[in-house]
């Protein structure tokens, strides 16, 4: 809810579009509209919710996503209605008069709003607190009306004036919001998170049911292979529904911790409850405690490995990144990917042909991770191997040798990465940028560079404008 909120004072100059005076600069309807759209969105109004709801991309965004809207909309009507009421003070007598309406009409409805609700917030305890941001927001709105009436005097004043007020109000709550505390705090360590600590390697866990649920996984730095984000993609849920039942929806658990599908995944340890069994005969139990228990996957792989053999499956479709969902340019083999028994045994590779080759003899070894970036070093026997990576690619990734040279990446049992690397030892760097980086930064500094050209010719017009008269 709180991101619908750009201060009272904000409001309060935003409301100072309904002020009669000069002439309001046409954007103010736009962003007005926009305001109003993202409020209605949130709060699934008829038939903005529904409209939303039908818009490709946009649908997949919580609703309560579009109340950042109205900040966005509702600062930058406020600076525009700033500006304009400087500018009509000094040829207005009577505008700071009425100026003065707005954080009046929001000083009375803060008041009728804590009287509706003092007997309800009085029932729970919490009057004290509602009183008090009461006065607060009453304290605010008087100085946003003392900063009016000194415009009249000195106009140049009120924006920072202005600017004081939003920023005080801002800090004060959402400081009351975001506290700067330790996440253990919310979070605390457990002993069966500092177990997992004691672990070596790089491995991945899952939780089940909600163990460990979702996202609370990122304070112990667990990397949990189910996810809880508005930004996740489809075709790594896909798969992972398509392998270990996790089916779609706002809260979301595995369904098969036993699933094949987990060696693959790098997933070496599955948390449960207390008094929870193994989810299969390979899995041993590890520890055991009253917060939990572990189980350790004695056939989990590692994050880079070289498999068997591999089929290579020709696109059915020319491949074009970002590739919106990998799992369907396998087309009928990713069926038998998602069956797959034995992931050591064989990989699937989106090639320009079908077929099955060797998966090579190489020896992996020193795979690291940081932000943004993986490595590892491979000791490649005989003419060439392929090296599967069970990192998602959505186009991001590229990779390059020791010698800086690219290494072609290619799609791997849907949403994966593999590289086929030469004979010889080699250093594999894999980094990260996010598909249309470039392309927005590109854009970007067009923007840039067409405002800073439009602004010289402005400056040049007034200076000619000047001379002129």
């Amino acid at each position: 809810m709180a991101l619908g909120n750009f201060g009272i004072g904000g409001w309060a100059a935003a409301l100072l579009m309904f002020r009669p005076g000069s002439r309001r600069p046409r954007a103010e309807g736009v962003l007005a509209a926009l305001l109003l759209c993202g409020l209605a969105v949130a709060i699934n109004v008829w038939p903005f919710g529904a409209i939303a709801a039908h818009i490709p991309g946009i649908r997949l965004t919580l609703p309560l996503r579009f109340y950042s809207w109205i900040p966005l909309a509702g600062s930058a009507i406020a600076a525009m209605e700033a500006d304009r009421y400087v500018r009509d003070l000094r040829s207005r007598a009577r505008t700071a008069l009425a100026a003065l309406l707005a954080p009046l009409a929001l000083a009375a409805a803060a008041a009728a709003v804590y009287v509706h609700f003092r007997a309800s917030h009085a029932r729970v305890g919490g009057l004290a607190f509602q009183k008090r941001e009461t006065i607060f927001i009453l304290a605010l709105l008087a100085l946003v009306a003392l900063a009016m009436l000194i415009a009249r005097r000195r106009p140049p004043l009120f924006a920072p004036g202005l600017t004081l007020i939003c920023g005080i109000e801002l800090i004060s709550q959402g400081g009351g919001l975001y506290r700067l505390h330790p996440s253990g705090l919310l979070f605390p360590e457990t002993p069966i998170l500092r177990f997992l600590r004691t672990r070596p390697g790089t491995f991945r866990v899952a939780g089940a049911g909600a163990v460990l649920f979702p996202n609370t996984n990122v304070f112990p730095a667990l990397e949990d292979i189910r996810m809880h984000d508005a930004v996740e993609r489809r075709d790594y849920l896909a798969f992972l529904d398509s392998t270990c039942g996790y089916p779609y929806g706002y809260f979301k658990t595995l369904r098969n911790l036993d699933a094949p599908a987990m060696d693959f995944l790098n997933v070496r340890y599955v948390l449960t409850a207390p008094d929870a069994e193994a989810p299969g005969p390979r899995w041993r139990l590890t520890y055991s405690g009253p917060d939990g228990r572990v189980f350790e996957n004695t056939h989990a792989l590692p994050r880079a490995f070289v498999p068997r053999r591999v089929r290579l499956v020709a696109a059915r479709t020319p491949p074009r990144e970002p590739m919106t969902d990998a799992n369907t340019a396998f087309g009928d083999a990713f069926g038998d990917i998602a069956a797959n028994p034995d992931w050591r045994q064989t990989a699937w590779v989106l090639a320009d042909r079908d077929g099955d080759v060797p998966g090579g003899d190489a020896a992996i070894s020193d795979y690291r991770e940081s932000e943004n970036a993986a490595s590892f070093a491979a000791r490649v026997s005989g003419d060439a191997a392929w090296v599967v990576v069970s990192l998602v690619q959505d186009g991001g990734w590229s990779a390059r040798d020791e010698s800086g040279h690219a290494v072609s990446v290619r799609r791997c049992n849907g949403p994966f990465l593999a590289l086929a690397l030469p004979a010889g030892d080699h250093r594999v760097v894999l980094r990260y940028r996010p598909p249309g980086f470039s392309a927005g930064s590109a854009v970007s500094g067009l923007t840039l560079a067409a405002l800073g050209v439009a602004a010289g010719f402005r400056r040049r017009s007034r200076a000619a404008s000047r001379r002129s008269g």
